[in-house]
């Protein structure tokens, strides 16, 4: 959080989150730098995802028109491990931390109720996110609050 709060972020920059067993890909960074140049800069930059549980990977396709874009429909079919992030965009909301695992759920869905968002798919898999709860795993055992 110190570097999201560090005034060295330009508005041209974008900013991932990832959970403790989520890998962003790097083929998918290097293609989007293509888009993310001006005059494009989506607000979001998304592509499909591989969820991986118990040793087993499943292929997620993102859709073309994400519902977590649309207007009341809180539905994610976009993961947000891996989800590029204008920090021009997202600087203006507030993480609550009072929600704690949840709070990413919050943070998007106050991003996806209050304003019409510009976004673009690449053909890529944006992040191979950990689906056997390891985030969860760990706030159980106290390691991190």
């Amino acid at each position: 959080m110190d570097r999201l709060e560090s005034t060295t972020l330009t508005n041209d920059c974008y900013v991932a989150f990832l959970g403790i067993d989520d890998t962003i890909r790097e083929d998918y960074c290097l293609a989007a730098t293509r888009i993310a140049q001006p005059p494009t800069q989506p607000d979001f930059i998304y592509g499909d995802a591989l969820n991986v549980s118990h040793g087993r990977a499943k292929y997620q396709v993102s859709p073309l028109m994400p519902k977590l874009f649309g207007k009341n429909n809180y539905l994610f079919d976009v993961p947000h491990p891996g989800l590029l992030n204008r920090w021009e965009t997202i600087k203006k909301f507030r993480f609550d931390a009072r929600y704690q695992l949840a709070g990413d759920f919050d943070f998007y869905i106050r991003i996806a109720s209050s304003m019409d968002v510009t976004y673009a798919k690449m053909p890529k898999v944006q992040a191979i996110i950990g689906a056997d709860g390891m985030s969860n795993s760990l706030k159980a055992l106290e390691i991190y609050p």
